[in-house]
């Protein structure tokens, strides 16, 4: 395998501090939104609403990021995106220390947080790919993944740490500062291959729609996506209203559960890997939801045994 070029070994380290201060601010987010309710189940239900309207907005705008993108560039929609995600977390973190009361404002930023998050989305694998210089994608995909669980695990630990010490604001203002260098390195850095041109379409949720229903292969990566919204990944976003809910409290708890969910993607491509070398008929992703569902069929069976009542 050939070295990475050094344009993604600095998309690389950039994409690392970002997702270090994404941890500290989804912990930070939560943690500021369960303190909104005074019970266990009101903490569940005020994350859940901000969340809610976090992806909602999100799902609505994934399909016109090829529009937009063709008229700025991908590389640019993702630089802006990561710009003006960050912007509105340092904003968040001024109101509180004015004082403004925080869930409110959280609710009041979802909206904006989805809509730039369901566009970055979209275009990060293409700057990914270009940034690699199209020369060993799988490797680079693997590199990323180990990347990115590797910051979420410092920055759940450490966003655990700043909210407790200092405050939730001062894990909005780290996402902010640690946000930059991305955003300057895909701004100011050539990468390694040029992002092919971006074909958009005036309908695009019509467009999708009729691929749903005569393409099969979107059709079964629809469910796919559809079931891990659905019944997985909301276990990470819940992490503190879950923690709180078995009785432990302290961020840091919540921040530990972060964690060790991170070890899990840094270990994923070794995990594909082995299942491709054993050569299975099975889909590595339908293996992987699998076990993940049966996972937390586990917890939840064990909580309830330990604890002889309902959880979240």
């Amino acid at each position: 395998m050939s070295a990475m070029p050094r344009s993604f070994q600095a998309f690389l380290g950039a994409t690392f501090l970002s997702q270090l201060g994404n941890a500290a601010a989804l912990l930070a987010a939560t943690i500021v939104s369960s303190d909104a309710g005074r019970a266990t189940a009101d903490s569940a239900t005020f994350t859940a609403l901000m969340l809610a309207v976090n992806f909602g907005t999100a799902t609505v705008a994934t399909p016109y990021t090829a529009a937009i993108a063709a008229r700025v560039g991908p590389r640019r929609l993702y630089a802006y995106t990561q710009a003006l995600g960050a912007l509105l977390y340092a904003v968040v973190a001024a109101g509180l220390v004015a004082g403004v009361p925080g869930y409110p404002l959280l609710l009041a930023t979802a909206p904006l947080l989805g809509l730039l998050g369901g566009w970055s989305h979209v275009v990060a694998p293409l700057a990914l790919r270009a940034y690699s210089g199209n020369e060993d994608l799988a490797a680079a995909e693997s590199q990323s993944s180990i990347a990115t669980g590797f910051a979420w695990v410092i920055g759940g630990l450490a966003g655990a740490a700043l909210v407790t010490q200092v405050g939730p604001p001062t894990a909005f203002v780290a996402d902010f500062a640690l946000t930059v260098p991305l955003v300057l390195v895909v701004l100011l850095v050539e990468p390694g291959a040029a992002i092919g041109a971006v074909r958009s379409s005036p309908r695009p949720w019509r467009d999708l729609l009729g691929r749903l229903r005569h393409n099969p292969a979107v059709s079964r990566s629809a469910v796919i996506g559809l079931a891990s919204a659905i019944f997985i990944s909301p276990f990470a976003s819940m992490v503190v209203p879950i923690a709180r809910d078995l009785q432990h409290t302290l961020a840091i708890h919540a921040g530990l559960i972060l964690a060790c969910i991170a070890v899990g993607e840094m270990l994923s491509p070794a995990a594909v890997r082995s299942m491709s070398r054993v050569g299975s008929r099975v889909s590595p992703t339908w293996v992987a939801y699998t076990i993940a569902g049966l996972v937390l069929i586990v917890i939840g069976l064990t909580v309830l045994a330990f604890d002889g009542g309902p959880e979240l």
